[in-house]
């Protein structure tokens, strides 16, 4: 039928994958912030969204679909329910893929009123050295239960309930709850990885890889700094950390990682931007 949404979706996907032709005056703003982590199967995409206002209810289902970059008109990837939109994220996606290149785009529509959010993920070789995951961003992170099923809008990995925030925004005085992995680590006996941590004043585009390089050699002023050296036991390892912002100025910043493996001295940065009201 002409009104079916999902045909609709899919169309205006196909046609112009990064915008949406549809009338804007029904367009709810979509908050999302996805990170990929490697696993068995490849990747995982791990995205919070948030959809606010009274158009929308719990139970509402937000569409996934998964598109190879140039690839044909995706068919769904499955639906997910929002939990809550009383508060941020409204839905967790969690999508499985491979190491090549898709766009991915989540999308959800009531009436005349709709809000969708897509994003591009580039191609990947997961064979290749010492390598990291994504940053996440949460608002908290927590050991899990084993007795206990996953609380809504968090999402289980290594043994942590991790709360993912959809926008990268933090308050003043707010703890940055921060988990990454590395991957492709030497695990021979003796070997560990130290991992360093920094928030540089400035956007990504403000902190290119020469200055971090500084950053994390102290050779230049960081704002938070910290620094851990975490046993190795097997070819991938995961941290989660806290960061105080209670002495940070409203402003962008940058958050950068560095895993250095101690054993061979290889190194791999990841880094993120994120914003401090």
């Amino acid at each position: 039928p002409r009104d079916d949404w999902a045909l609709i979706a899919k169309e205006q996907f196909r046609d112009n994958p990064l915008e949406s032709d549809l009338d804007d005056t029904g367009r709810i703003d979509m908050l999302l912030l996805p990170s990929v982590f490697e696993n068995e199967a490849g990747r995982v995409v791990v995205t919070p969204v948030c959809v606010r206002g009274a158009t929308f209810v719990r139970g509402d289902e937000l569409q996934q679909y998964v598109r190879r970059t140039g690839g044909p008109i995706p068919s769904t990837d499955g639906t997910i329910s929002l939990q809550t939109l009383r508060t941020c994220p409204s839905a967790l996606s969690e999508i499985e893929i491979d190491e090549k290149a898709y766009q991915v785009s989540l999308e959800i529509r009531k009436g005349e009123f709709w809000s969708v959010g897509r994003f591009d993920l580039d191609a990947v070789d997961g064979s290749q050295g010492l390598r990291t995951s994504d940053i996440m961003l949460a608002s908290v992170i927590e050991e899990s239960l084993p007795e206990r099923e996953t609380p809504e809008g968090m999402w289980e990995r290594n043994d942590l309930w991790i709360k993912p925030v959809a926008e990268a925004r933090y308050k003043r005085g707010q703890f940055i709850h921060v988990y990454a992995e590395a991957y492709g680590i030497d695990s021979r006996e003796g070997g560990g990885l130290t991992i360093q941590a920094v928030l540089a004043e400035g956007g990504t585009d403000d902190v290119p890889s020469s200055r971090l390089g500084r950053l994390f050699g102290g050779r230049d002023d960081t704002i938070v700094s910290v620094s851990f050296d975490d046993d190795i036991q097997s070819n991938s390892h995961g941290r989660s950390l806290a960061l105080e912002t209670g002495d940070l100025a409203p402003g962008l910043y940058t958050l950068a990682l560095r895993y250095t493996e101690q054993s061979t001295g290889r190194q791999a940065v990841t880094r993120r931007e994120l914003r401090i009201d």
